[in-house]
């Protein structure tokens, strides 16, 4: 009976934690809020701040893309659930963490576009967080699942470009 409490409480706490996704949309907001409110310097402006588009389109592309092949695989995409499937192919065979430099690079296109330091804080801040603490979740999530196939896999592709 204590085990099944045990689990129902961390699956509790799982569905509790915030997903990567949902501190994109903060950053988002909070990038955009920050440079209307205390923009620090003015970086670019037009019409160099709109290769930022550029940055957004790839960006979202790739997140796009990288959700579709979780998908397609038939896989969870949730840091905090449990793959069934390693998938290596793909934007997978030049970066671990496509979904994740989609989500950044957009972020930062928004700042280039913005054009102020005060829209890079966030970001950047964002960017730290996925490095030192979400990846390092999943990955040792992903060695403990699919042991040596992921050490391999690991070895051979970066983790992120």
């Amino acid at each position: 009976m204590k085990e099944a409490t045990m689990g129902t409480a961390d699956n509790q706490r799982t569905k509790q934690r915030i997903m990567p996704d949902v501190w994109w949309c903060v950053a988002l907001v909070g990038s955009i809020g920050l440079h209307y409110v205390s923009p620090i310097a003015q970086l670019w402006s037009f019409p160099a701040n709109l290769a930022g588009i550029l940055l957004i389109v790839g960006g979202g592309a790739m997140a796009i893309v990288g959700d579709r092949q979780f998908k397609r695989h038939e896989t969870t995409i949730k840091t905090f659930g449990e793959p069934s499937k390693l998938i290596m192919t793909g934007m997978y065979r030049y970066s671990r963490n496509p979904i994740y430099v989609g989500m950044i690079g957009s972020l930062l296109g928004v700042s280039v576009l913005l054009g102020s330091v005060s829209a890079f804080v966030l970001p950047i801040a964002l960017l730290v967080s996925l490095d030192r603490y979400f990846i390092p979740f999943e990955e040792c999530k992903l060695a403990r699942i699919f042991g040596e196939s992921y050490r391999a896999y690991r070895q051979s592709v970066r983790r992120w470009v």
